[in-house]
C-alpha cells in the first residue's frame, strides 16, 4: 500500500513502443519513483531489488530515482500494487493489457500509448479513463 501511494504522489507508470515506421511489437513499460528523501528511495530500491540514480538539483539538493523497465518486473509490481493504486490506477491498467497483448503475441496498440501520455499530462483529470 505504501508504495502505491508514493507512486500514486510522486511516481510515473507509461510505456514506450517502437517508433512510428517500425514494424516491431516490442513494448517498453516505464516505473518511474523519484523523491530527494535518501532514506526512502533506498528503501523502495532495496523493496525492487533496483539500484538508485542521483542527480543534484539547483536547490542543492539531491534527487534520488530508480526505474523498472523490464516487462515482467513491471507486470508484477503493477499487478500487485493495482488495488491500491487511486491515481495512476488508469496508466497501470493501460501498460498491464499492452503487457498481455505483447505476451499473446498480438499487434501493438499505438492508441494504448496516445492514452498514456494523456493521462500523465500534468493536470488532466484521472478518472476520465479507466482501461
Amino acid at each position: 500500500g505504501y508504495l502505491a501511494g508514493f507512486i500514486d504522489g510522486e511516481g510515473t507508470i507509461s510505456m514506450f513502443g517502437p517508433k512510428p515506421g517500425c514494424m516491431g511489437r516490442r513494448i517498453s513499460p516505464l516505473v518511474f519513483i523519484g523523491n530527494t528523501n535518501e532514506a526512502v528511495m533506498m528503501y523502495f530500491g532495496h523493496l525492487l531489488n533496483v539500484g538508485l540514480s542521483e542527480k543534484l538539483l539547483r536547490s542543492g539538493k539531491t534527487f534520488f530515482s530508480l526505474r523498472l523497465f523490464k516487462i515482467v518486473d513491471c507486470r508484477c509490481l503493477l499487478q500487485a500494487m493495482l488495488p491500491f493504486l487511486r491515481v495512476k490506477k488508469a496508466q497501470a491498467l493501460i501498460v498491464l493489457a499492452a503487457i498481455e497483448n505483447h505476451r499473446v503475441g498480438g499487434v501493438f496498440d499505438r492508441d494504448a500509448l496516445d492514452r498514456i501520455a494523456y493521462l500523465n499530462t500534468k493536470g488532466v483529470k484521472r478518472c476520465e479513463f479507466t482501461s
